[in-house]
């Protein structure tokens, strides 16, 4: 490992709370990896991919197979999933060793208190390496978890640093930055020179890019985008893509690519496949024109007839690589690309030229790149490493060759910043080792790969320096609100929330405001999402949900549930912050139903629900708290009870007409009978009648 690594295991260590801002390009797997050898206790990780965990599990089993002096049960590898009992998390979380979970699973757990060990320390990645975070579901980790907590954090620009810190209570003493710029960085990247070759972008790739640009900004601003902000992103990165193509391959791929992305048959297949209504005449011209109204700016038509009609021998960058294979025909060519697959990569040349097999034959991803610089340069791997290269973990540099080094040189085709730092830094391990290659980076000026890689760096820069900044003007110690699952009055509201209700935000801001306050219990309620002291059952429907559920009559059926309960039943339907309380523009997308008429006979049919709106959480928790001020004997329902309902509790065994009226009067609903404890159903009905009861729904 390089020094700075070593020390940001070390430093991992040091602090209850810490949080590491780290370079783009840094190697978190081989760091990752040293924390997990390193700990002596209940390590928690977060964020770690399926193959990551495979290759820790593999590397464990080697080290158990080989004999290793350091295999104990500090090396236990366990991984937690959706189909793990609660007693055996439970002793998993109590155990020394490594335990791989996603953020969903280890907060269910927290809330439910299958975590109960305080001297766990969980590691979270913050990285586009590893898996993508639901923020909401992080941030409420933050605030629940009372243990050791580090956060390893890779600069991308997407994610926000002082918003983490914030969040993960993280004092000044507690965050650790290593920007670029820093010295013991600056040495693992070593002083060896990168040769460049760049080329001045043609005429007609400059008014395609210019194009490809105007139409991803008038993607972003068109009209009702609240509505569509999955598809823009989706629409957005082909978009980004198709750029890509532009730079890196011939205009006879990219022009196929482009034709692709812009069949309005295609696009209507994504449209539908994220919003559910049928492609249709109607939905093209109504629902989703705005949506497609891009596919017909002129800028569409200009690209396709550049691109159409332009006809070359080689693409610029193949014309560059030609180049350096023609100076370097003494070594073998591995050539790198980052943001576009080898595959998509064909130079054109001709059927004859030996050196487009060079160029099609030795295209990799720069996601192998240790496995592949390993293979090329002819190195053997030591007993007891990884069987499949490309699988292998990113390991420090070898002790010996089977055979002397094959000389080879690096093409960098196209990179971020990231992937340039990570072959520098391969380079200067090689280095060491007294094996050198030269490393030539392509570039086309005035590209829109070279603006962003400049963007990339000023940002980054300036980002590291705000978190500088950040570090000095933060406190040494910061009061944590410590969460309370019992609040300190035994007596106080008890709110029951769904724990499939854990991705939305308002779970987290209710935890938050009412701490200590409320009691909370996390649990998969049958009924309702949100339930206040046994009393109050609240559905709670995103707009889009609740029109959906109109629709497929899902939502009839789920109040229909609530009406039967003994308690009162609300109906909450959240709106967008940056949009009106209104239904108005639902009912004229949607033509094969009738949208008013459905809500009109909603209201009709419910007649005992209360309906609410809201547009952002603190308008929601305010029904909550209304709710929990007033005793529940209050708004309690006295309708009389549904003759499905009756029907129901007399096909369970011990309730009769003669005692049918103790069921209603001691559970406040079927959710309640079914729960309670043999127990309280023996003293509500009876020894004999309460026993029979409790076997039916418990056996």
């Amino acid at each position: 490992m390089h020094g700075h690594e070593k020390r940001i295991v070390k430093e991992v260590f040091s602090s209850k709370r810490t949080i590491h801002m780290l370079y783009k390009g840094v190697r978190l797997e081989i760091i990752l990896k040293s924390i997990i050898d390193k700990s002596e206790e209940t390590l928690v990780v977060l964020g770690a991919t399926k193959l990551f965990i495979a290759k820790v599990k593999e590397a464990a089993k080697k080290k158990s197979l080989l004999g290793s002096a350091t295999c104990n049960a500090v090396n236990k590898i366990h991984e937690i999933d959706i189909k793990t009992p609660s007693a055996r998390r439970q002793r998993i979380y109590n155990e020394i060793g490594c335990v791989f979970v996603n953020d969903q699973i280890f907060l269910s757990d927290i809330l439910k208190n299958n975590v109960l060990n305080t001297n766990i320390r969980t590691v979270t990645v913050i990285s586009s390496a590893f898996l993508p975070r639901v923020k909401t579901i992080h941030d409420f980790i933050l605030f629940t978890f009372k243990g050791f907590l580090n956060i390893l954090f890779e600069w991308t620009g997407k994610d926000s640093f002082p918003d983490v810190v914030a969040r993960g209570y993280i004092p000044s003493s507690g965050i650790f930055l290593y920007p670029s710029f820093r010295n013991s960085v600056i040495k693992s990247f070593g002083e060896l020179e990168v040769n460049e070759l760049t080329v001045q972008i043609d005429q007609n790739r400059r008014v395609i890019q210019s194009e490809i640009l105007d139409l991803q900004q008038k993607v972003k601003s068109m009209v009702g985008k609240e509505l569509f902000n999955e598809y823009i992103a989706k629409v957005l990165k082909l978009l980004e893509n198709a750029l890509v193509i532009l730079h890196n391959t011939s205009i006879a791929e990219f022009f196929k690519y482009f034709t692709d992305i812009t069949d309005i048959n295609y696009i209507m297949g994504i449209i539908v496949s994220m919003y559910g209504i049928a492609d249709s005449q109607h939905s093209r011209t109504i629902v989703y024109k705005s949506a497609l109204e891009w596919l017909h700016l002129p800028g569409i038509e200009v690209i396709h007839r550049l691109a159409g009609d332009l006809q070359e021998k080689e693409f610029p960058k193949e014309a560059l690589i030609r180049r350096v294979l023609e100076k370097n025909s003494n070594s073998a060519p591995v050539i790198f690309t980052e943001s576009i697959e080898a595959e998509y990569v064909k130079p054109i040349g001709t059927a004859k030229d030996s050196r487009v097999d060079i160029f099609a034959d030795n295209i990799h991803t720069v996601r192998k790149l240790s496995s592949t610089v390993h293979r090329a340069l002819g190195y053997t791997k030591k007993k007891g490493s990884f069987k499949e290269p490309e699988k292998e973990l990113e390991t420090e540099m070898p002790k010996k060759f089977s055979h002397k080094a094959h000389p080879i040189h690096i093409i960098l085709m196209n990179y971020s910043i990231g992937s340039l730092r990570r072959i520098n830094m391969c380079r200067n391990r090689w280095h060491r080792r007294g094996v050198d290659f030269p490393l030539t980076i392509i570039n086309i000026r005035d590209s829109s790969e070279e603006i962003n890689y400049l963007q990339e760096t000023v940002a980054e820069k300036d980002a590291f320096l705000y978190g500088i900044g950040l570090k000095q003007n933060r406190p040494e110690i910061i009061e944590k609100q410590l969460y309370a699952k019992e609040a300190e009055d035994p007596k106080a509201p008890l709110l029951q929330i769904d724990i499939r209700e854990l991705k939305s935000s308002l779970p987290l801001h209710l935890v938050q405001k009412f701490n200590n306050l409320f009691r909370f219990e996390f649990k998969q309620l049958t009924v309702g999402d949100y339930v206040l002291n046994q009393s109050y059952y609240i559905e709670r429907k995103r707009i889009d949900d609740f029109v959906s559920s109109l629709k497929n009559g899902r939502l009839f059926k789920q109040l229909q549930v609530l009406e039967y309960t003994k308690g009162a039943s609300y109906l909450l339907i959240e709106f967008s912050q940056k949009e009106k309380i209104s239904f108005l523009s639902y009912a004229n997308r949607l033509q094969e139903i009738d949208l008013t008429g459905r809500i009109v006979s909603l209201l009709q049919n419910m007649k005992n629900t209360y309906i609410f709106y809201s547009s952002i959480e603190r308008h929601s928790s305010e029904l909550i708290n209304a709710l929990a001020r007033k005793p529940p004997h209050k708004l309690i329902s006295q309708k009389k009870q549904s003759p499905a309902t009756l029907e129901a509790l007399m096909a369970v065994p011990g309730v009769d007409s003669r005692n049918i009226d103790l069921i209603f009067s001691n559970f406040t609903s079927l959710y309640d009978l079914i729960t309670a404890s043999e127990e309280r159903l023996t003293m509500a009905m009876g020894g004999k009648h309460g026993k029979k009861i409790y076997e039916f729904f418990n056996t």
